[in-house]
């Protein structure tokens, strides 16, 4: 039973046949958009998996991993040349930032992520790369 049939059998009895077949019609697109936006290929799930991971779009992991040298850059520096970030600040003063997205000319099978981590001083003191599972 579709979900037009739903609606359909909970309406009240004195609708005709003639209206409810207009109301399925009417219904009929609007279902198929939800459909169409609910699985992980839709339009809801399918753009995601396309953002850029960095502000400067055709920027790679390498190059940015490269660009940042630790006890040496700073969070004005990376905040730079990187864009903004998932920022995570603990009580320590050390700040953890991810940058999560599709690295430019891959496939989207699901979302790199590139850490940094902060110490109090404001300079960084580590990075990584995790690459999305499966790859």
């Amino acid at each position: 039973m579709s979900a037009a049939d739903c609606l359909l059998n909970a309406a009240p009895t004195q609708m005709s046949g003639t209206s409810r077949r207009r109301v399925a019609v009417a219904l009929g697109p609007f279902c198929l958009l939800l459909a169409g936006c609910a699985g992980p290929t839709g339009l809801l799930f399918g753009r995601a998996n396309t953002e850029p991971l960095f502000a400067e779009k055709t920027l790679s992991v390498q190059a940015a991993s490269d660009a940042m040298a630790p006890g040496r850059s700073t969070k004005a520096e990376v905040l730079a040349a990187l864009g903004k970030a998932t920022v995570v600040k603990f009580e320590s003063g050390y700040e953890v930032w991810v940058y999560r997205g599709s690295v430019a000319g891959s496939q989207p099978t699901g979302k790199t992520e590139f850490v940094i981590l902060f110490g109090p001083d404001g300079v960084l003191k580590k990075s990584r790369v995790r690459a999305p599972p499966g790859s």
